[in-house]
């Protein structure tokens, strides 16, 4: 369980990208309406945490540049068959409600069996 948790923190910080030394968000002005959006867990998922996050992207061409926003929303999760671990990644979840990115955890005599 040590590890596991190791792993998450791990993921999480390289995920985040948290360098950044400005608000990754906006805040919202008085009387304005919040962004709702909705994700798809896969069947046969516990979900145990969730999180969200944003990073910036820097594009830069000839002698500008612009940075644009990621956001992204992580969820911890169990799949109720085999009790294994995953990690789903969802980005720009304004468009898309499916994980980017299923990563799932194994333990260690199990990921180094094959070497």
């Amino acid at each position: 369980m040590r590890r596991l948790s190791l792993l998450l923190t791990v993921l999480v910080v390289a995920l985040s990208g948290c360098r950044q030394s400005r608000p990754l968000l906006r805040t919202l002005p008085a009387g304005a309406t919040a962004l709702e959006a909705a994700i798809e867990i896969p069947d046969g998922y516990d979900v145990r945490t969730a999180g969200f996050g944003a990073s910036y992207n820097t594009h830069v061409s000839g002698g500008s540049g612009s940075s644009t926003q990621q956001p992204y929303v992580y969820v911890h999760a169990v799949e109720r068959a085999t009790g294994q671990n995953v990690l789903l990644v969802y980005g720009d979840i304004r468009r898309r409600a499916e994980p980017v990115l299923i990563v799932r955890m194994q333990p260690e005599r199990a990921a180094t069996a094959g070497r």
